[in-house]
């Protein structure tokens, strides 16, 4: 996501969340959804950044948005995310555990193929496509 900060756009990819591709059909537009609906454009909020990752983006949180996506079942952990503490992980695990028990958001529609997956299986579809 690009996020404004003093007067310059950074591109900033949520840490420790694993969200659906925008190719993925309706679970890529529902996350997208759920991320504009709790961090409207414009919206004033605290940008922590926590590294950068081998392709050079920005990992951050803007506010606690990663874990309100979790809880609402927007989007999925990811599977190399990285906790200060193993409390703050069990406790991202448990928040995610409880929207996937109470059906909430992506969860109520049975889940989303994993990014990673679907990536490679579009990856190997487009190469096949190219060379017909």
């Amino acid at each position: 996501m690009l996020v404004g900060y003093k007067r310059q756009k950074l591109k900033v990819r949520l840490s420790k969340l694993d969200a659906p591709e925008s190719g993925q059909g309706s679970a890529g537009k529902f996350s997208k959804t759920c991320l504009e609906k709790l961090l409207p454009l414009g919206s004033e909020t605290l940008l922590s950044i926590h590294k950068q990752d081998i392709y050079g983006r920005l990992l951050g949180d803007v506010g606690d948005v990663s874990l309100k996506l979790i809880q609402a079942g927007c989007v999925s952990l990811y599977p190399h995310a990285e906790f200060q503490s193993m409390r703050e992980k069990y406790f991202y695990l448990r928040e995610l555990q409880k929207a996937k028990n109470e059906r909430r958001g992506l969860w109520a529609l049975g889940g989303f193929q994993r990014p990673k997956d679907w990536r490679k299986i579009n990856k190997r579809n487009a190469h096949q496509r190219w060379h017909r």
